[in-house]
């Protein structure tokens, strides 16, 4: 397979999906880096284009006036390109985009911006951060945390179980509080299995009201992920982040709200119409800048098509001794999922096990301990990788099952 000597895809002979080369250098070259961490590796052009403009506000002198028009600038040029990539135009003009210093930061900021709840519930969609996000708010505002569950079999079910039971359970945390927040996924992290949130805030909005529960819908996985956000319109906060499947080279949350209080509270650190209260992060924007240029460059699509052909490939692959969790459940799927050995096989090491076999041969996927009965295996098929890392991937996979 061919290698260019850096990940500069704009000087590359790009020609299709399926022949993005230029990514296949992950990190050092050698490692197959399939999302274990969910945070987007060094791609050397949005590198260079960020120092540039690093450089430039520094040869501007900090502090400057000149500076800091060139701040704003850049972050009006990020809302911009947002709006643009990944937006519904019917709603865009309506959103206003805030950047602050990471996803769990945009997720406390939206939790702080619905007012006083009583309870803050927490769906069963969520990443383990976000959780300690929601233990964190509540120490802090008395309120009580509500967390809903769904125990390991229930995601091989059809969605509309699964969704009758979401529903019940948040009308049961609704039903004795007067005020309350909600934390939705739209992408579970786990499975990767999309989740239709406007169908669902629709039902919910049948038993309750805006005033009652506000909706925080959390797009860390939504974004950028063979998908663009949903549910906007209709959520109190939509947050989401920069540095996963946008891949700015710096942790950055997005916060877009829809049609926002014009007197509603901007927090101390967040990049609004103004500069942060704080130190500015002039990394921390002019990567996610560079991010968003160098996939407005591309195409979202063609990358996303790239990325369906991984993901077509490893399923087709491993499909006699491993089952995609929840892929039959009738949901939109995305370039992440998680898989478990088939009926009739198991793991022929321990989740701890087999996370250190799979990193002792380069594979960096996330091991989750969701069933005690049998680990999951997440694996994520982002547009830097190729097919001949997932066919080593698979090589390596087939070594970890046996017969039960």
């Amino acid at each position: 397979m061919t290698r260019l000597p850096a990940e500069d895809v704009l000087l590359a002979d790009y020609r299709e999906p399926g022949a993005l080369h230029v990514f296949a250098p992950v990190t050092n070259g050698d490692k197959l880096n399939f999302y274990g961490l969910a945070v987007a590796p060094e791609i050397r052009w949005i590198r260079n284009a960020t120092n540039q403009l690093v450089n430039l506000y520094q040869e501007y002198v900090p502090g400057s006036a000149r500076a800091t028009g060139l701040l704003l600038e850049l972050a009006e040029e990020a809302r911009t390109l947002i709006k643009e990539l990944l937006l519904d135009p019917a709603e865009a003009g309506g959103c206003r985009i805030e950047f602050v210093g990471g996803t769990s930061r945009a997720v406390e900021v939206a939790l702080a911006r619905t007012g006083q709840p009583r309870r803050i519930i927490i769906s069963p969609f969520e990443h383990p951060s976000v959780i300690e996000v929601a233990k964190w708010f509540v120490s802090i505002s008395g309120a009580e945390l509500w967390q809903l569950h769904c125990a390991p079999q229930h995601f091989f079910r059809c969605w509309q179980e699964q969704e009758d039971d979401l529903i019940s359970q948040i009308a049961e945390a609704v039903a004795d509080t007067k005020t309350a927040a909600l934390v939705l996924s739209e992408v579970n992290y786990a499975t990767g299995a999309v989740i239709p949130v406007e169908r669902i805030i629709d039902r919910i909005y049948q038993f309750t009201s805006p005033l009652a529960l506000k909706i925080i819908l959390d797009g860390a996985h939504a974004a950028g992920n063979n998908q663009n956000p949903r549910g906007i319109a209709k959520c109190a906060s939509y947050v989401f982040s920069a540095h996963k499947w946008l891949l700015a080279p710096e942790p950055c949350g997005v916060i877009v709200s829809y049609n926002p209080p014009p007197d509603q509270l901007v927090p101390y650190d967040a990049w609004n119409s103004t500069l942060p209260a704080t130190t500015v992060n002039v990394h921390m924007l002019a990567g996610l800048v560079s991010s968003l240029r160098f996939l407005k460059k591309l195409g979202m699509e063609k990358l996303w098509e790239h990325s369906r052909r991984l993901r077509r490939r490893f399923v087709d692959r491993i499909q006699a001794l491993f089952t995609v969790v929840g892929e039959d459940s009738g949901v939109d799927i995305t370039l992440l999922l998680a898989i478990c050995p088939s009926p009739g096989r198991r793991w022929k090491f321990s989740a701890t096990e087999l996370s250190a076999y799979l990193q002792s041969n380069s594979v960096h996927a996330l091991v989750m301990n969701i069933d005690p009965q049998s680990p999951w295996l997440r694996v994520a098929f982002p547009c830097f990788i190729d097919f001949e890392h997932v066919d080593i991937l698979c090589d390596v996979l087939e070594k970890t099952i046996r017969d039960d």
